[in-house]
């Protein structure tokens, strides 16, 4: 039950508050880097 409710609360995120924005990321990991990159990237943020 409690998972479903998780997974809900996912689907009702609004990531369009990221469009467009300017992020900077600083990570010492260069595989974080990319996961944080493409998501970031798949919703509209500028990568810096």
């Amino acid at each position: 039950m409690e998972v479903l409710e998780q997974e809900q609360t996912k689907e009702q995120c609004d990531y369009s508050i990221l469009k467009g924005k300017r992020i900077l990321i600083v990570e010492d990991f260069e595989l974080n880097f990319e996961i944080v990159q493409k998501l970031l990237e798949k919703y509209g943020c500028d990568i810096e």
